[in-house]
């Protein structure tokens, strides 16, 4: 197991974590090995320190994964979100891509009524299920992804050598799709060392609201900066602190 140390101190931010990143896209070659990860990130919401958000990938026993993340607020912002916001998604990661099966997300306010639970049927090719008390029954497209799973989708892009190209991101009752574009090397300095990093751009086509995403190769691709932008404002950044990964079994 490789275990880089956490350095610094945490925060929390929006369940948007890496909320619009993933791409999905076809291969004749082997599936690339993404192995199980932990990370944890601190987080500002408009320049202010905000909360942390935790990830981990981790492998069932039936061989599909199981991607989580954890935010957790601070300060003033408990009273934005005054609980651990929780998103879970269930997938599988192939030579073909990666495809979302089941995805779960607690807002932390008003239980059930805030809850969301999609079932992502490949057979039958539909979404079903509920969203904040809302019956979702949606088509369900080959390039469709979770808020989660897309993040898994574009890691797995990256290490196959493709460009990130547009998909369909799952959003409660609706299926909206985004652009993505490649804005090329830099390095970045950041708790765990300074990295040579891919920056993606993704957002919904004639948005001006952007979010960038900082991946590393020596990570494997996992993200190690990520913020949203609206023209020059930065709304919320998030910075990796610490990052543990160990074999694909």
């Amino acid at each position: 197991m490789q275990q880089v140390p956490v350095i610094g101190k945490g925060p929390r931010v929006a369940a948007a974590l890496l909320l619009s990143a993933g791409c999905c896209a076809g291969s004749a070659f082997a599936a690339p090995a993404i192995n199980p990860f932990e990370a944890s990130y601190t987080v500002e919401w408009k320049g202010l320190n905000a909360g942390s958000t935790f990830i981990r990938l981790q492998r069932e026993s039936d061989g599909r994964f199981l991607y989580s993340t954890t935010n957790r607020a601070r300060g003033i912002f408990r009273l934005i979100v005054p609980d651990a916001i929780e998103q879970t998604s269930k997938l599988e990661i192939t030579a073909s891509g990666v495809r979302p099966f089941a995805y779960h997300a607690e807002t932390g306010k008003a239980k059930a009524e805030k809850s969301i639970d999609l079932a992502f049927d490949w057979t039958k090719k539909r979404i079903t299920g509920q969203a904040e008390g809302e019956t979702v029954d949606l088509p369900l497209p080959d390039a469709a992804q979770d808020p989660l799973s897309n993040q898994i989708a574009l890691i797995w892009a990256m290490q196959m050598g493709q460009a990130p190209t547009d998909y369909v991101l799952v959003d409660k009752n609706r299926a909206n799709p985004y652009v993505y574009e490649n804005e090329g090397p830099t390095r970045l300095r950041t708790s765990i060392g300074e990295l040579d990093t891919v920056v993606i751009a993704s957002h919904k086509p004639d948005s001006d609201r952007v979010t960038r995403l900082w991946l590393a190769p020596s990570l494997g691709y996992v993200p190690v900066r990520a913020d949203r932008r609206r023209g020059r404002s930065v709304e919320w950044a998030m910075m990796i602190r610490s990052f543990t990964q160990s074999e694909s079994r």
